[in-house]
């Protein structure tokens, strides 16, 4: 899946973080016509699958934060 990096807006704080790039898996929220869904990592976030940090999310945090 391709990932993207993106700024998140939270309360008055700007974070940096990784989306997928296209809704995937089978959690699916019933009534919405969207089926699957989207991925938000920040910095040092596990993945639900293993409970591992993915690199390429970590990656394109760095390059969110404009550091990279």
């Amino acid at each position: 899946l391709p990932i993207w990096a993106v700024k998140a807006l939270i309360g008055d704080h700007l974070i940096a973080g990784s989306i997928n790039g296209m809704p995937h898996g089978r959690y699916t929220i019933k009534n919405n016509y969207f089926h699957g869904h989207f991925c938000l990592h920040f910095y040092e976030s596990r993945l639900h699958k293993n409970g591992k940090i993915d690199r390429a999310h970590q990656e394109m945090i760095l390059k969110a934060t404009g550091e990279e």
